[in-house]
């Protein structure tokens, strides 16, 4: 995912900048004709333009912010936006992962070390870019904290045994309270060493 604005306009906005202070300067002063100022008036109209415009691949979809409010998402392909004024976000809706360490003490005071993956999509992306500072962050969060709750409560030997079957609860409790984010968890899978 990437959740930066795109800072390209700015040298370009620059170049404008200083492009029709020079012409306005030079007009002001009389040194330029009146064609190389529309000349330069032009040029920096198109390097603007040019500011403005944004490639979104198949698999990303772009929240674009105007001012500060959301305006919309795009999908892919060639998207074109007013620099400085508009910010977009780019977000990747493929089928995407984290990797989750944990470490808790088990029923019967054993530790248990946990190395959890979770494979997750986002199905919204507006409700995931504006729902959460950063909707990933949020998934581990919530991972972490049902996982504690549900496996504290377990031996290590019903960890060794049965850990798919805990981990597709943890899977079901989590699709429910992420479903909010926009985001589905589609499958959690893990390992565990349990330290005697």
């Amino acid at each position: 995912m990437k959740q930066e604005p795109t800072p390209r306009a700015l040298p370009l906005m620059l170049i404008w900048s200083v492009m029709i202070l020079i012409s306005l300067f030079s007009f002001l002063i009389g040194i330029l004709e009146p064609e190389l100022i529309i000349l330069l008036l032009t040029m920096g109209i198109l390097l603007y333009l040019m500011a403005g415009i944004h490639v979104v691949s198949e698999y990303e979809r772009a929240v674009i912010f105007r001012l500060g409010r959301c305006v919309g998402v795009k999908g892919s392909g060639v998207i074109m936006t007013l620099p400085i004024i508009d910010m977009v976000l780019k977000v990747y809706i493929g089928e995407d992962n984290a990797d989750i360490k944990l470490e808790m003490w088990t029923k019967d005071k054993k530790i248990a070390l946990f190395n959890l993956k979770v494979f997750f999509k986002v199905v919204d992306v507006e409700k995931a870019v504006l729902g959460s500072i950063d909707y990933r962050e949020d998934i581990v969060k919530t991972i972490k904290e049902l996982a504690e709750e549900i496996l504290s409560d377990v031996s290590s030997q019903e960890l060794r045994t049965h850990l798919e079957t805990y981990l597709s609860q943890v899977k079901v409790k989590a699709r429910n309270l992420l479903r909010r984010l926009g985001v589905e968890i589609i499958d959690i899978a893990g390992k565990v060493s349990i330290s005697e």
